[in-house]
């Protein structure tokens, strides 16, 4: 996991290096995370495919709020993904994923 999240902070260019990222190899339906503020720490539990179905959930879920969006106005024009009716379904959608975390790792 180490050498994907080197190539995620090359990709990013993000502050990664600010904090700590250590992952704790869980067999489990959808990863979860935990911050450490105080030690700078990020702490994620799963396994990859556990966080391979997670970016999948996410992509999905996006389009497929994306895609309800455009059916309710389809005259739309700009940028959808700023719109707050885009983002109150994709928020609604997304929350599935945070259920199914929360009632397994809780």
């Amino acid at each position: 996991m180490q050498f994907q999240l080197d190539i995620l902070k090359r990709i990013l260019n993000d502050e990664f290096d600010d904090y700590t990222i250590t992952f704790i190899n869980k067999r489990c339906k959808l990863p979860t995370a935990y911050i450490y503020p105080a030690r700078n720490e990020i702490v994620i539990v799963g396994n990859k495919p556990s966080l391979i179905r997670y970016a999948l959930a996410d992509l999905i879920y996006h389009e497929i709020a994306e895609s309800e969006f455009y059916d309710e106005q389809p005259d739309f024009k700009g940028d959808s993904h700023n719109h707050p009716d885009f983002m109150s379904k994709e928020f609604e959608l997304k929350g599935k994923i945070i259920t199914v975390i929360e009632e397994e790792h809780d």
